[in-house]
């Protein structure tokens, strides 16, 4: 059985639909990205997935349960965490402080009048964890809004594992990064993503940063899908190729 079953999912404005009837299916601890141009659907798609966003049809079954009307927050305490193309972070808090909330938010952690403190500790040595994963240890007790726009994009990708997801969403890991920032960032995924314990559902729009994470690929045009199977295979085909990927092979 499939961790994640998408059939038939649409979303619509009137006339105009962002993405018409894709169906996905993702296996336990699986890697998969989705490529497509600006308005292909990407983030559309990802949104109704994690139940950001209303769907006009289709069906989003999560470990065999119907979950297609669920909103964000059921969805998260079913195991779903993502990041977003613009990074979604608390910027007054600390760094140690936004990745505690991930863990809180899957550990149900709180102040209590016994043994809350120990709790609280508890919670902050687990996102202490998360931070030194990530190369952010040294940064810890700045204030998130401090940080460069690189670190807070890794930030907001610790604070989603933090809360040790059974499907994990990046939207866009690398937008606004250096080149530099971009080589660390996927050093950095790759070591995660090698022995982590969840599927991840990938978009990217640097194409060279897909390749090296992703083993599959899914292509969407105009909010359809045109092509879905293993990266090399994807990234060969003639027409996926003239019309994405500029003639890169």
């Amino acid at each position: 059985m499939s961790l994640l079953s998408c059939r038939g999912l649409t979303r619509a404005w009137g006339a105009f639909r962002a993405v018409d009837g894709v169906d996905l299916e993702l296996a336990e601890r699986e890697i998969c990205a989705v490529i497509g141009p600006n308005g292909a659907g990407k983030s559309t798609l990802f949104a109704m997935i994690a139940g950001n966003l209303r769907k006009t049809s289709g069906t989003v079954h999560l470990a065999g349960e119907d979950v297609s009307a669920l909103p964000a927050h059921a969805m998260a305490a079913r195991g779903v965490a993502r990041s977003f193309q613009i990074t979604a972070i608390c910027p007054e808090l600390t760094a140690l402080e936004n990745v505690r909330l991930g863990v809180q938010a899957r550990e149900g952690l709180r102040w209590q009048p016994l043994g809350g403190r120990a709790a609280m500790r508890r919670g902050e040595e687990a996102a202490m964890g998360w931070l030194e994963r990530l190369g952010l240890a040294g940064q810890a007790r700045l204030p998130a809004g401090e940080l460069a726009h690189g670190d807070q994009r890794l930030l907001e990708v610790a604070v989603a594992l933090a809360q040790r997801p059974r499907l994990l969403i990046l939207d866009e890991p690398t937008q606004g990064m250096s080149q530099g920032e971009t080589r660390r960032t996927v050093a950095l995924l790759r070591g995660i993503m090698a022995e982590a314990e969840t599927a991840i559902l990938l978009v990217e729009h640097d194409l060279e940063v897909v390749f090296e994470l992703a083993p599959r690929l899914i292509v969407l045009h105009r909010g359809r899908k045109i092509a879905d199977g293993p990266t090399a295979q994807v990234r060969a085909d003639a027409a996926v190729q003239e019309a994405y990927l500029g003639g890169l092979d």
